[in-house]
């Protein structure tokens, strides 16, 4: 199984380098509403609203839900309090990515355990968690 955890901070009016100086971390990608940046097909895209966000699948895709948690929290321990207060930030949340791997077999059920550490690193953290789940991996 694949995982990662995300910060993500959006806003119309949300200035990048405003947030990344009050965090004191840089972002994986980050732009203000209208900027244009690439994307993987030949296509421009423009941004319909100001983002921020931080990514922990750098370091690797196998490493369990608790491991990603302990990650953000070694990194961002030092902002939590300005989390929620962030300027022009509309929405700030998480996400946590799993995704099944050919290694898991061709069925689409996913399965994951939310162990009672990483539920109270989630509440310590203190923001929205949304939860993409992904198991429709066709074996070949």
């Amino acid at each position: 199984m694949q995982t990662n955890l995300a910060l993500r901070i959006t806003g119309d009016s949300l200035d990048p380098e405003e947030i990344t100086s009050i965090l004191r971390v840089n972002p994986r990608s980050s732009g203000r509403k209208g900027s244009v940046r690439n994307s993987r097909s030949p296509k421009k895209i423009i941004s319909k609203f100001g983002f921020w966000f931080w990514k922990s699948d750098e370091v690797s895709y196998a490493m369990p839900i608790v491991d990603h948690l302990a990650l953000f929290k070694s990194t961002f321990e030092h902002a939590f309090d300005l989390l929620g207060n962030l300027p022009n930030a509309e929405h700030v949340w998480l996400n946590i990515f799993i995704s099944k791997t050919e290694e898991d077999g061709g069925d689409s059920s996913v399965e994951f355990m939310l162990d009672t550490t990483s539920a109270a690193m989630i509440a310590e953290i203190g923001l929205p968690v949304e939860f993409s789940v992904y198991g429709n991996f066709e074996a070949s």
